[in-house]
């Protein structure tokens, strides 16, 4: 039995030992094929024989697939044919299955050499989803202020409500959707904001005012003349008539025309005014104040409840309320503009622009000379004569470099002014990519 254990462990001592001989012959040949197939390929490549560069590469990654430098190489080959999708491919591929910062930089910087800055951004985002790529990091703040044109040039801009921005041109207004392009023809007076609620918007010819649909085509009209239509919402939308504000729903019944200026509902809560008072009212029609304020400040839309907080005014100073007409924090400001959002709010001190949150804590020190509330993560700000754009970080996105500045869509559409005419811009940092 003994003698038999002894045979049985030199027979397994063996074959260990002829496994071991296979794999390092093995490895040696695979090793072998892929040098030398990485040799023919340099040399091809050098002679400018890449054709045969390409198959020589191929053969090289056959041996060892995740090498990312022949993979480049060959992706490179196909680049010097003139076969850019090849090219690309190769690449997509390589950072697919093999994630690699020389890879994604090298795609990164063809498309920089080819100023697409959108397809650039959106392979850095993905090696930055995938780790810590020092050079990436790097690139993503170098380019977070890069952005194209999209659109035409305005005389007037509104602020981005529900996808669509109010446009001006020459005297009439129109609606550009969420990517930029024209939705509702520039044609109109004046125009309110395309409302979800009733997928309509408010627009004046010159002379009447009734309710359109998205194609631009007649859809509510009243049976009389008004003054002045507003946006829906909460079923209710502001409307003046016979020089008194009150409300209607999409059958034109009328309510409470008592006021002498009302804004939409936002949250449930709008503001009134009568006389030269004004107090924060519910979707009930119910008052939440007394007429008790001197102002309430509205956002470039007329609306004052974003982010349920609210700047009134009171004794020569702005105050921030929430919903229910309450005092959220004691701080007392000179100045302010509405909440855009649920992001911070620009408010002023002794001449200086800061931020606060819906908390009414400063997360902004006050040092700007003007500033617009945060949107979708950035806001316009004010240095002497110019105005750049920041991060909710304080983080600079663009110089000082705009006249004036509003705020950014989802899909980071911005419009910004310059001389005496407003573009939108896309900030290929903020878009929505697939």
């Amino acid at each position: 039995m003994r003698r038999n254990m002894k045979y049985i462990s030199i027979v397994i001592v063996g074959l260990m030992v002829i496994g071991i001989l296979t794999f390092v012959k093995t490895f040696g040949q695979e090793n072998s094929g892929f040098n030398d197939n990485v040799a023919l390929g340099d040399k091809a490549y050098e002679k400018k024989i890449y054709i045969d560069a390409i198959e020589y590469y191929k053969e090289a990654s056959s041996y060892k697939p995740g090498d990312i430098d022949t993979r480049i190489k060959l992706a490179n080959s196909y680049l010097k044919l003139g076969n850019t999708s090849e090219y690309e491919n190769t690449l997509l591929d390589t950072i697919s299955e093999y994630p690699s910062e020389k890879a994604y930089i090298e795609l990164v910087d063809y498309y920089v050499y080819l100023n697409d800055y959108e397809n650039a951004y959106k392979i850095l985002l993905q090696a930055h989803e995938q780790g810590e790529y020092k050079e990436v990091e790097k690139r993503i703040k170098e380019y977070s202020g890069y952005y194209d044109v999209v659109g035409n040039a305005y005389t007037d801009v509104r602020q981005w409500k529900d996808g669509y921005l109010a446009v001006n041109v020459n005297g009439v207004w129109g609606l550009l959707n969420e990517t930029g392009d024209e939705q509702i023809e520039i044609a109109y007076k004046t125009i309110g904001n395309y409302s979800d609620d009733e997928n309509v918007t408010a627009v004046f010819d010159g002379d009447e005012y009734y309710y359109i649909n998205e194609e631009g085509y007649r859809k509510l009209v009243g049976d009389h003349a008004y003054t002045y239509l507003g946006d829906f919402n909460d079923g209710l939308a502001p409307a003046s008539y016979n020089n008194k504000w009150g409300w209607i729903n999409r059958d034109f019944e009328e309510y409470h025309f008592e006021f002498d200026y009302i804004t939409p509902f936002l949250n449930d809560v709008c503001a009134v005014k009568k006389g030269n008072k004004w107090a924060l009212m519910d979707s009930d029609l119910d008052l939440i104040t007394d007429f008790i304020y001197d102002d309430v400040k509205l956002d470039a839309n007329g609306y004052c409840s974003h982010a349920e907080a609210i700047f009134v005014k009171q004794d020569n100073y702005y105050l921030l309320v929430d919903e229910d007409g309450k005092t959220i924090t004691d701080e007392k400001f000179d100045d302010a503009k509405a909440f855009n959002s649920d992001q911070y709010a620009a408010v002023m001190k002794n001449g200086k622009w800061g931020f606060i949150d819906a908390d009414g804590e400063v997360v902004i020190d006050y040092q700007y000379d003007d500033a617009q509330s945060f949107s979708n993560g950035v806001a316009g700000v004010k240095n002497n004569v110019a105005w750049g754009i920041i991060q909710q970080d304080n983080s600079k996105v663009i110089d000082y470099i705009f006249q004036d500045v509003r705020a950014m869509n989802e899909d980071g559409i911005i419009p910004v002014r310059n001389a005496d005419s407003w573009q939108c811009i896309q900030l290929y940092a903020f878009m929505q990519y697939e």
